[in-house]
């Protein structure tokens, strides 16, 4: 029987602050992390389809309890920590969702925030290729700015978000990690693993992933391809990647989106919000830093209507027989029994892979619309 309470960990986000890597490193470790006492509901290093599932009345925090007390039981009785992760959690769910969970555990709740204007731009080049927001993924950067000066993105107020959080579990229960160098050595993901106990020898390094964003002419590429609309996740998934690859040579264009004032316009909105929070959640002087881009945006949205002419008449229509190419072949590859590193390269699917890669190079030399 568990005699004392285990402390729960609710890792909330926000988007965009290397919450995958943290996930992908519980999810690849849960059996070691099990042995040492700390467990992850489900199995699972991200609780999405549970907090779905919360949000329609299709569990309960009551039920969720229950199942990890009894996960508890079944799998360590010994464990000490619970590990619930999600970084959609401030876009839809409430603090008092989970106010359940104080009679059963100790909460604290962790919290990464990032600089709104550079989270603002990382959101956008990221959900152009992934497709979270169809509505906001075939918009255009200033369009898209617009939407944010209607109150979209509520939780970049985060002073609010954390005194919602505060109001309900206790200023003590609140553990915020600013994502922003000069932040922690290892990184702000590492710190985040560290807040939840895992730290030192005994556990394994983080290796070093990037969930990286296209480059900000291919981002508008996709956003012209109709992904949401033509292609289904894994087709997505696919053309993703090859506009991230293709990024590589990132240096030479730099995805900053904002120019100066609309930086400073997104940094003054937030100033006496991110002020509220140094001496009572923060130490220091600031809650991020000043720095400023050293360059300018140097790239138009796509609305020659030659260039989207081109997009969408000769590049989408090329692309969309490459993917299915590309599915056909690595269906065949299942179907025939090629296992592991070998059904790359013994399929032409490895070979249409690298075409449809050379297709985003390409296009990323050319920089359509560039200003």
């Amino acid at each position: 029987m568990i005699s004392t309470k285990p402390t729960i960990y609710l890792h909330i986000g926000v988007q965009r602050t290397g919450t995958t890597s943290v996930q992908k490193y519980l999810q690849e470790n849960q059996d070691l992390l099990l042995s040492k006492g700390i467990l992850l509901p489900y199995q699972l290093g991200r609780q999405l389809k549970t907090n779905q599932r919360l949000l329609y009345g299709r569990t309960s925090a009551k039920r969720i309890v229950a199942d990890i007390k009894s996960d508890i039981e079944s799998r360590n009785p010994a464990a000490h920590t619970v590990i619930y992760s999600d970084e959609d959690v401030p876009q839809y769910l409430t603090p008092q969702h989970f106010a359940p969970f104080r009679d059963h555990f100790h909460v604290k709740v962790v919290v990464v925030l990032r600089r709104q204007d550079r989270w603002l731009e990382s959101w956008y080049l990221q959900n152009v290729k992934v497709q979270w927001n169809s509505e906001l993924a075939h918009i255009g950067f200033s369009d898209f700015l617009s939407k944010w000066r209607g109150g979209e993105f509520h939780w970049l107020d985060y002073s609010k978000l954390i005194e919602s959080w505060s109001s309900v579990f206790g200023s003590d229960s609140i553990l915020p990690i600013v994502f922003d160098p000069p932040n922690p050595s290892g990184g702000p993901s590492s710190a985040v693993l560290s807040a939840f106990g895992i730290s030192g020898s005994s556990f394994p390094a983080m290796e070093k992933t990037a969930n990286q964003s296209p480059a900000v002419d291919l981002v508008e590429l996709l956003r012209h391809l109709r992904l949401h609309e033509n292609y289904n996740d894994d087709e997505r998934r696919i053309l993703g990647n090859a506009a991230s690859n293709a990024s590589l040579m990132r240096d030479q264009l730099p995805y900053v989106l904002l120019d100066l004032e609309e930086r400073k316009e997104v940094l003054d909105h937030y100033s006496q919000s991110n002020a509220e929070l140094i001496g009572k959640y923060m130490q220091g002087d600031d809650l991020f830093d000043g720095n400023m881009p050293a360059v300018q945006p140097n790239w138009s949205e796509l609305q020659l209507t030659e260039s989207i002419s081109f997009v969408e008449g000769t590049v989408d229509p090329f692309v969309r027989c490459l993917v299915d190419e590309l599915v056909y072949w690595r269906g065949l590859a299942v179907e025939s029994g090629v296992k592991g590193p070998y059904r790359r390269r013994l399929s032409p699917a490895s070979m249409i892979e690298k075409s449809i890669d050379a297709v985003f190079r390409k296009i990323h030399r050319m920089k359509l619309g560039k200003k």
